[in-house]
């Protein structure tokens, strides 16, 4: 039997409606590429902020790899992840680092990728941030270095010596070691760096920053150096250096300046709703952290011996004691 106009009209509403979710909007599927896992809470708070634009998980919206703790390890098998993304219907791709990024560009080219990392511009991954040219934008979790290094002074003495201790197998330590070492040069601070690759080479790295005779070590924010974070502990805490982080992961640094975590995964889940929505990744500019944390750990300073000034403490946003 054929159709009249109008009920053709009603089938096609029909069918086009049993794919949306209860508000109208169409079916969408995000992947998360991940080189570390995240915390539940930081993953709950980029849902939530989906949510309240409307896209639902078990509603309108389906997850791909949607468990916090998985990681992958290169971007080889990141690329491979996303090709199979995509071919299940992946109509965003989250991706949780810069290595994680880099080789989620190698997966796509044609779906958009929302990216958390150090700094996308520096990294070469996004040229304009103000009108991301390709398939990527996202949310830089930038830290000034220059307010970096100044805690560090301000833990140790104006006439502190800093060390810089970074993975040289990640991508995303790079940007980070060039901005130390400007901020230094600006600051007219000694700087000394030393990369490590895996746990096996970080008791020689922090050797070679005592024999440097550092007062305090700067631990880049990398995923690879959050994979390393047991034996650096052990070597930094054994040879007493305090340690400076850029996250708020980082349990036995004494001072965290970080972006508030989950205000950046709400920021991230904002620009992933307008993404869903079809708007142009052009339209999404780059964002930076809205919000900085700063984090004192006296417990750790008790345990390294070490008396955290006044004013610091003062201005702590947080202090763990």
């Amino acid at each position: 039997m054929r159709l009249g106009v109008g009920a053709a009209a009603v089938v096609t509403l029909l069918a086009s409606l049993a794919a949306c979710g209860d508000d109208g909007k169409p079916d969408r599927t995000v992947a998360f590429v991940r080189t570390t896992g995240v915390a539940q809470e930081s993953q709950d708070a980029f849902l939530d902020a989906l949510a309240e634009a409307g896209w639902e998980v078990g509603d309108n919206l389906t997850l791909l790899n949607p468990d916090p703790s998985s990681g992958f390890e290169d971007e080889g098998e990141i690329a491979d992840a996303v090709e199979e993304f995509v071919a299940d219907g992946a109509d965003l791709v989250v991706a949780l680092s810069t290595t994680g990024a880099m080789g989620a560009m190698q997966g796509t080219t044609e779906v958009p990728i929302l990216l958390l990392a150090n700094d996308p511009v520096a990294s070469g991954i996004i040229a304009n941030p103000r009108e991301p040219e390709s398939n990527v934008t996202g949310v830089s979790f930038r830290v000034p270095a220059d307010r970096t290094i100044d805690l560090a002074r301000q833990l140790v003495g104006e006439d502190a010596d800093v060390g810089l201790l970074y993975p040289g197998d990640d991508a995303g330590a790079e940007p980070i070691v060039t901005a130390m070492e400007s901020a230094a040069k600006g600051l007219d601070i000694t700087l000394a760096a030393e990369a490590f690759v895996g746990d096996a080479e970080v008791q020689g790295a922090v050797d070679r920053l005592v024999q440097a005779e550092v007062d305090v070590v700067i631990v880049a924010n990398a995923p690879n150096a959050v994979r390393s974070f047991a034996a650096i502990e052990a070597a930094t805490m054994a040879a007493g250096l305090p340690v400076i982080a850029n996250t708020n992961v980082n349990e036995f640094a004494v001072v965290v300046l970080a972006p508030d975590n989950l205000s950046a995964y709400r920021q991230l889940g904002q620009q992933a709703a307008r993404l869903l929505d079809e708007t142009d990744v052009a339209d999404v500019p780059l964002e930076d952290p809205g919000d900085f944390n700063v984090i004192v750990r006296a417990s750790v300073a008790r345990e390294l011996g070490i008396d955290v000034p006044d004013d610091l403490l003062e201005a702590a946003d947080e202090v763990i004691d």
